[in-house]
């Protein structure tokens, strides 16, 4: 008989629950076309014997995919669902075809696979019921009785629509489940590039690609490392800046610091911060090409920014300042 999902039991995951309630469902609408059948003489009252099997039947099957911890598996709701095809096969020729009765169990169990596995489950959920219904007509005999009293047909008749009606309104609940989540994983994805774009302004490179990508830990905690530390000031600065206004000040400084932040860069150089118009720059964390390479790196590094000075000085003399600024560096 079909399975799908419905509403989860307390004591269970919530994505494997649905399919649990959903196979309980079909069952006992199974169960009241074979009561009815049975009541008005259309079936074998030999098949009394599907009613209390009807009824224990998901519960046992429940049990045993709770005890071997398989709830979670997707592998297992399909094996599941085609033991459901299975015995759908052989209870469709026990019925002796009843027209209605085979029409909407066949409904629910096709429309059960198309949800649970798609077309794939479907065509193997097919196959596993044909294959049941034949070898079990070895067994019990072929007869066909395809008519039946219009109350058996009503009976079933309402049955395949309401397990329908159910299912697809819980899928349809899945489906605004999913949207929202994706519209909050969205909003969450774009909160966290607005906020690695802000805390870029303020990290190195290094650190924050080390931190974004996964490979450091945000957290306290102490290491002892080889480093070679640079540190570097303008000399002449606290004249200048009794000289000039906030404003251009400001402006220069800034000039200054991306010109430097780019040579440091160039090198591998990790920048540590900018305290007045000084700087702190160290080579070995969170990169290193060891101690030797490093320490190599910052020197090239420091001889570069001595040099670019010169063009720094020009361009500030070209705009008026006429202190001749030199910058002051220790390794």
């Amino acid at each position: 008989m079909p399975n799908t999902p419905n509403t989860a039991r307390d004591d269970a995951p919530p994505s494997v629950m649905p399919a649990y309630n959903g196979r309980v469902l079909a069952y006992l609408l199974s169960t009241i076309t074979f009561i009815t059948g049975i009541l008005i003489g259309h079936f074998d009252k030999a098949l009394i014997w599907f009613v209390p099997f009807a009824m224990l039947w998901p519960h046992l099957l429940y049990f045993v995919i709770r005890h071997f911890k398989l709830v979670e598996s997707a592998r297992a709701r399909e094996v599941t669902l085609l033991l459901d095809g299975a015995i759908t096969g052989v209870t469709l020729l026990l019925i002796k075809f009843s027209l209605s009765a085979t029409l909407f169990s066949v409904i629910m169990l096709c429309f059960s696979f198309i949800v649970v596995g798609g077309v794939r489950l479907l065509a193997l959920g097919s196959l596993t019921t044909f294959l049941s219904l034949i070898v079990s007509s070895f067994v019990f005999g072929l007869e066909f009785k395809p008519d039946e009293p219009a109350l058996v047909t009503l009976v079933a008749g309402i049955g395949a629509g309401v397990y329908v009606a159910v299912t697809a309104y819980y899928t349809h609940q899945q489906a605004k489940a999913l949207v929202k989540a994706k519209s909050q994983i969205q909003h969450q994805r774009e909160q966290s590039i607005s906020l690695s774009h802000k805390l870029a302004k303020y990290l190195s490179p290094q650190v924050w690609q080390s931190i974004f990508t996964g490979e450091r830990d945000v957290r306290l905690e102490t290491q002892r490392k080889k480093l070679t530390i640079f540190f570097s000031d303008i000399k002449g600065f606290t004249e200048l800046a009794e000289e000039m206004e906030p404003e251009s000040l400001t402006e220069l400084l800034n000039s200054y610091f991306n010109e430097m932040s780019q040579i440091a860069l160039k090198y591998g150089g990790t920048i540590d911060k900018f305290v007045g118009d000084s700087i702190m720059i160290f080579f070995g964390d969170p990169t290193s090409r060891g101690p030797k390479e490093d320490t190599l790196a910052c020197v090239a590094m420091s001889i570069e920014m001595r040099k670019h000075m010169k063009i720094l000085r020009q361009k500030w003399q070209s705009q008026g300042i006429k202190t001749p600024l030199q910058i002051r560096i220790g390794i």
